[in-house]
């Protein structure tokens, strides 16, 4: 692979608790800007981990509401306990929102990850689950389903224009289908580190993790934000601009097009809007 090309990163989980994969990083800038609003006492960097990792994780937590569940609900919880605090700050419910839905890590590329069982206690997350990799035939069908309800409720409660909720959904969409490689053992697509030189995460683990800028002016083709040189970006950003279509880059299941086509005229409405923080713990059992 050339060296200004995304990497496929792989890594089995290490042996402590605080261990991360690569993949986890493929969405920096969401979890970065959810850690802003995290409430928990358990880093959201664990919460789209893989099952082992994320439940050791929530179970260290002083909260009960964030050990409730264990692996397959810490990602929901997370969110679920940011809303709570979000009041009528768009920024922040959005971004709980995006968070909720991101893909989970699991241990073989198609392998399904665990649905949380507890309802949530936000209505604003009542319709949403993470993406699903897309590898596994039943993903597709349900991916699309949770864009269109994330930006239903980006929307309809949040108050988002259908342009902004509509960037907002593409920017959590997942990797593309695995292409060729033949890789069963959970060394799937992935990206992380800095831009400059194709790395593997055994040889070279003290540059996971590292800041990833744009390596010139681009717009996204999927999401179509514009960056300048030098601008901070996640990996799969920059996968979407050098490698687009790809495995690597996010594939959406449903376009711009589509996603504004799905709320009508709820875009130019303000109606439900910005309510997410005053009823938003009015539903579940949590």
């Amino acid at each position: 692979m050339k060296s200004t090309a995304i990497f496929v990163a792989v890594a089995a989980l290490a042996a402590t608790a605080q261990a991360v994969v690569p993949q986890e990083h493929s969405h920096d800038i969401t979890i970065n800007a959810f850690r802003k609003f995290n409430k928990a006492d358990v880093d959201p960097i664990f919460g789209p981990l893989g099952a082992q990792v994320a439940g050791e994780n929530a179970a260290k937590s002083k909260d009960a509401n964030i050990r409730n569940g264990g692996e397959s609900c810490l990602q929901q919880n997370l969110a679920d306990l940011a809303i709570a605090g979000c009041g009528n700050d768009k920024t922040c419910l959005k971004v709980s929102l995006q968070y909720r839905v991101l893909e989970r890590n699991t241990g073989g590329v198609g392998v399904l990850s665990k649905d949380c069982a507890t309802a949530p206690k936000s209505a604003l997350l009542s319709t949403l689950k993470q993406y699903q990799d897309i590898n596994n035939a039943a993903s597709a069908a349900r991916n699309s389903g949770i864009e269109l309800a994330l930006m239903k409720v980006l929307v309809e409660s949040v108050g988002l224009s259908a342009d902004e909720a509509a960037t907002a959904v593409l920017e959590t969409a997942t990797f593309g289908k695995q292409k060729g490689n033949g890789n069963t053992n959970g060394r799937g697509a992935s990206c992380d580190g800095p831009t400059s030189a194709n790395r593997d995460f055994e040889t070279d683990k003290a540059n996971f993790g590292k800041a990833v800028t744009a390596p010139q002016a681009f717009t996204d083709p999927v999401t179509g934000l514009s960056f300048k040189a030098g601008d901070a970006i996640d990996c799969i950003t920059l996968a979407d601009f050098q490698l687009p279509g790809t495995e690597f880059g996010r594939n959406p299941q449903n376009s711009r097009a589509q996603l504004i086509a799905s709320v009508g005229n709820g875009g130019n409405a303000n109606s439900g809007g910005n309510n997410g923080g005053n009823d938003n713990n009015n539903n579940g059992n949590n």
